[in-house]
Formats: C-alpha cells, structure tokens, sequence
C-alpha cells in the first residue's frame, strides 16, 4: 500500500512548519531516503502567478525554506524552480522569485534561483499519450525533483495538488501548445499523468496549510487546513488531497485517469495513512463555479447534436470592466489565440475558446470570471 504522511500544522511560523514536516519525513523514513550528499535536488514549488505569499496563490516560502533547509543537513545541493505559463526571461522569473518569497528562501538556504527554462526532449516511455516531453533544462538535468504544490480549487482540472503542479516542469509558453492540441478536460488530465510519470517526483510535500477553494486557483477564497502532507507516490497524496477537499477523486481529472490506468489507489481504504486519521483531515471545499462538464445530452441524441448541446452550456470566460485594467496579459498567454482586444478590453471569440481558463489562472486583477454560454449572468468577483 502506498505511504502518505500527514501532519499539523497550525500556521506559517517557522517553528510549526518545521515540526510538521520533521513529523511527516520521519513517518516516511527521513529526508535520507530522497536525497543524497552531492545530489542536486529541484524543488518544485507552485508558483502560478507574481503575488506575494497572503495572497495564498502560491507555496508558501516557509514551506519551502524548511524543505531546503533539510535538503541542505543531507548534503544535496538544492534548486527553487519552476516554469510557470507566461515568458521565462529573466527579469520575468527574476520578479516571479522576488514576489513569492523564493529569493529570500534561497538567499537565508543557500538554495539556487533556477533561471534555465531551455528546451530539453526527453523520452517518456510509459506515457500513455506522451511519449517524448518537453522539459525545462533545469528539471531535466538534476538528479531528482521534490514536488511542492499548494492545494487549492481549480477551475479546469477541478482541483490542483501534486499532478497537477508537475506541468510547471514543462517550459515557459509550451504549455499553451498543450492546452490547444488537449482541450478536453479528460484529455488534459491524462497529459498531466503522463508528465508525472515523465518527471516521477522523488517526494511529493503538498502545503495545505493555508489552502483554496471556490474560484481558484487564483482568486478563491483561502480556508485554513492546517496540513501539511507527504509521500513518494504523487498519485496516493492527490486523493489524500482530494479527501481532504472532500471532493469525490472521479471528478478530478488528472487523478480520475491516473486510477483508472492503476497509477492511484481507488479508496482511502487502498492507502496506508500515517500520522492522522482520515476521519480528522475532511473539509468541504466550495467548488470552483460552473466547473461541472457532464453532458447529459449523450443519453437521448446522437453524439454531434449531444456536442452540440453541451457547447452551448459549457463554461467560458467572462471580463468585469470595473476590475480589468486592460493589462493584456490574457491577449498575450491565450493558448488558441481565442480573446482579442477592443481597444484595452479583452473580448472572447466562443468559437475559438477551448474553455482552459488560463486567461483566469493568470489575470493580476481577477477580472476574469465564468458563466454558461445560454445562462448569461455577471461574473461574480470580489
């Protein structure tokens, strides 16, 4: 059965962040068994947009900095990394590690900033889909990768944790090609599984601390969790995560296709939970708005009108004019070149949408909302 570690954590004070994750690695073995002296370890955190650590968008830096902190005491080498969804230059990713506390952890650690987001081809042999995968160079060339998510709610995969957070691995811009040649919910789920199974994290350490629901995973509301959790199988902690959500794992998708290739337990009852009960972690997160893609169309037509159907009532973006600043960050990162600008107010073109929202993860303002196509309605944004 596969090990998942759960600990307390009641805040983000060095002290309780650092008891948390001692208790969760000593549960799994220690530190020693993910990294050696000499290795050059990445960690992986989720750092999806330039905003400071209150916002709760991102890995919190404490977190973090007690991971390279222990990394550091087993003689690895370690690297802060990732390669989030908009340009990699440097002033960019130099600003993305100064906002989210990152350079502060790597400056109090001795931890190195990873700046290399060159393309690197490796071979994927047991993806399902993907067989050979773009990567980062730094994720590619290291000895070994420690997967850092942040738990929150999230409004194309339902819920993002350690699957979800390895597509940060894939370089800077190619991941709107993904989304574009992917733009089923189900089908990107299975590439994000694929990517896992590419990158096979050494340790997953999910930050459930400070945790989202609702309109994540950038504007939700922030609910203390509390948790921090562990294991060196990224699958069994996506449905701890999910548990603690108390969101059912079959409407999730990146881990609904990873039990149904056998890569995740089923149940609960298939993990082996150490540290707390499963009874004492559950939540009800709220769930991300119009995020529902069931189509019962398929019952009662045939399958072109039933697809038919389902476009008219599947979720797309909607923009606030009181919030949006006219920025064009969503004009520029759109995958399929879907949302055009009328002057400084972005306009979406339905019949190029795929519905991904990454002009919501990644809108500053949060003036990116969702609605259903024939189920008109303003946006709601705080």
């Amino acid at each position: 059965m596969s090990q998942v570690s759960v600990s307390r954590c009641k805040s983000y004070e060095a002290a309780d962040v650092e008891g948390a994750l001692d208790r969760c690695l000593a549960l799994l073995g220690g530190m020693d068994q993910f990294a050696r002296r000499g290795e050059t370890i990445v960690l992986k955190p989720n750092l999806l947009a330039p905003m400071p650590p209150s916002r709760g968008v991102t890995t919190h830096p404490s977190v973090m900095r007690a991971l390279a902190l222990r990394l550091r005491d087993a003689g690895a080498r370690v690297v802060i990394a990732d390669s989030p969804g908009s340009p990699v230059e440097m002033p960019v990713l130099s600003a993305l590690y100064r906002i989210t506390g990152m350079e502060g952890v790597a400056s109090e650690t001795g931890a190195t900033l990873g700046f290399d987001s060159a393309e690197v081809n490796v071979s994927n042999p047991d993806g399902k889909f993907i067989k050979t995968l773009p990567l980062a160079r730094m994720m590619a060339e290291c000895d070994g990768i420690i997967n850092v998510p942040k738990l929150k709610t999230h409004g194309f995969m339902v819920l993002t944790a350690g699957i979800k957070n390895m597509f940060g691995v894939v370089p800077g811009m190619r991941k709107s090609e993904f989304h574009f040649r992917m733009p089923e919910r189900e089908m990107f789920g299975e590439l994000l599984v694929d990517i896992a199974l590419a990158t096979r994290p050494r340790l997953t350490v999910l930050d459930a601390v400070s945790s989202m629901q609702g309109h994540g995973p950038t504007h939700g509301d922030l609910i203390h969790t509390g948790l921090l959790v562990a294991s060196a199988d990224v699958f069994a902690l996506d449905l701890v995560a999910a548990h603690i959500a108390g969101m059912r794992a079959s409407s999730i998708y990146p881990l609904k296709a990873a039990i149904a290739r056998g890569l995740a337990p089923a149940t609960m009852k298939d993990i082996r939970l150490l540290g707390e009960t499963a009874e004492g972690i559950a939540h009800h997160f709220t769930m991300p708005r119009d995020v529902a893609v069931f189509n019962p169309f398929r019952y009662f037509l045939p399958r072109p009108l039933a697809d038919r159907a389902a476009d008219l009532v599947r979720p797309v973006p909607v923009f606030d004019p009181k919030v949006c600043t006219g920025c064009r960050t969503c004009f520029r990162q759109c995958p399929p070149h879907a949302i055009e600008m009328a002057g400084t107010f972005p306009q979406v073109n339905l019949k190029k949408c795929i519905s991904c929202f990454c002009c919501q993860e990644l809108c500053p303002t949060g003036a990116v909302g969702v609605r259903r196509r024939v189920f008109v309605r303003p946006a709601r944004h705080k």
